[in-house]
């Protein structure tokens, strides 16, 4: 079973290498790379960031695996339905706490970012909305995340001298999505 959000188009092969892993060394979930791309300027600097940081730690972005064996998902279940985001969190949670066997996948899927800085915004707005009863059930991940962010910018300032522009870009995307988390997380 892949599941497969609306902004992300996948390789060629990546289905048969996620079922030839299922089959050869029994793995019941599979991690497939993401690459971040964008087509107008806000949508790269949104990708430059993300790649970044998926450089730094692929646990981070992407982590969370999107192909599993069927057997699995019949015996475990699907996402928690209560959920409005963390769903796959949530799911990656329970499997690993059963010991369900995981793997990477050799072949890479693209998530496309947002076109505008309004729909960066609207998106950021939107999940932020659940910050609060989501960082309570993954206190574990966003503790990662924090750990994390350091080196993140340390590798995006690392492309300072080739795409200034791109880089300023992505760390002005970073505060205005820093503040929407943080006020969204202080008044609602």
């Amino acid at each position: 079973m892949l599941l497969l959000d609306s902004d992300e188009v996948l390789a060629a092969d990546v289905v048969q290498n996620c079922v030839r892993l299922c089959e050869r060394e029994s793995v019941g979930m599979v991690k497939i790379p993401l690459v971040f791309v964008g087509t107008d300027f806000w949508g790269k600097c949104s990708a430059y960031w993300k790649n970044c940081n998926y450089l730094v730690n692929k646990q981070i972005v992407g982590s969370v695996p999107r192909f599993f064996s069927k057997k699995i998902i019949l015996a475990t279940g699907l996402f928690n339905e209560n959920l409005t985001i963390g769903e796959d969190w949530e799911l990656y949670t329970r499997l690993r706490r059963d010991c369900v066997k995981e793997a990477y996948c050799s072949s890479r899927m693209l998530h496309l970012e947002p076109s505008s800085l309004r729909k960066i915004s609207a998106r950021e707005l939107y999940y932020s909305r659940f910050i609060r009863s989501h960082s309570r059930r993954f206190k574990e991940e966003y503790m990662s995340i924090y750990e994390n962010s350091f080196l993140s910018l340390k590798e995006a300032l690392k492309g300072l001298g080739e795409l200034p522009q791109l880089v300023i870009g992505s760390l002005f995307l970073l505060s205005v999505k820093t503040c929407i988390w943080a006020i969204q997380f202080a008044f609602f």
